[in-house]
């Protein structure tokens, strides 16, 4: 499998070392594209002006709204994307993130298939809209389409609403799940393969190189 170019997401650019990482890339002669977190646009914009390198939008909500976009989400913290009309972006699409101890994550989740994603028709009419005129990336992971509907979450790229600008970024992270790497990585693979088939603009996401918001994700222990 080739690639046609190489980018990074980065989920915690204040806690990251810029200087040392322009000497990294300078180093090895590489320009990657750096998907960054941010809530705004003018957070974007003051990051892009200070670190003054490839920087894309990787659009999130507060925690306290969910961290991420789905159906679930409210109508208001959807039609915030609506800030990034005509810019590249990146969009965080999963399930909220719940605020509950770690132990009932699997109660949360079996409570979101029980209930209607009610505002999913609005945030496909709102990428649907922001990929007018630009290139909107989308979040999926290697599962049945099937979950990701009842879930909010899907989005057909080849909908003839979104214009071809919408492209999936599928997150194949091995590192996710380290107590089931022998039964789940064949899985990821497979799904992985039948996706691309599926759609061959699809790009690909591995890792994971730490740990993200929830502070439970693995990563890898060796990142060369």
């Amino acid at each position: 499998m080739k690639f046609k170019e190489v980018g990074f997401w980065c989920e915690f650019p204040n806690k990251i070392n810029w200087n040392s990482t322009k000497k990294i890339l300078k180093k090895y002669k590489i320009n990657p594209k750096i998907f960054i977190a941010v809530k705004t646009k003018k957070e974007f914009l003051d990051y892009k002006k200070k670190i003054k390198l490839n920087l894309i939008p990787w659009v999130l909500l507060p925690k306290t709204h969910g961290y991420f976009f789905s159906g679930f989400s409210k109508k208001a913290d959807i039609s915030h994307l609506e800030q990034f009309k005509n810019m590249k972006i990146f969009i965080d699409i999963e399930p909220p993130l719940p605020r509950i101890p770690l132990i009932t994550f699997p109660l949360f989740y079996l409570w979101l298939f029980l209930h209607k994603a009610k505002n999913y028709p609005f945030l496909k009419k709102e990428i649907a809209k922001l990929s007018g005129r630009t290139k909107i990336l989308v979040s999926e992971f290697p599962f049945p389409h099937t979950i990701f509907r009842k879930l909010g979450i899907y989005i057909n790229p080849k909908e003839q609403r979104y214009n071809h600008n919408v492209i999936k970024v599928l997150g194949a992270y091995t590192t996710m799940f380290p107590f089931m790497k022998i039964l789940f990585r064949p899985f990821i693979y497979h799904e992985v393969r039948r996706k691309i088939e599926e759609d061959s603009n699809t790009c690909l996401a591995v890792g994971l190189m730490g740990p993200g918001i929830a502070g439970i994700e693995g990563s890898y222990k060796n990142e060369k």
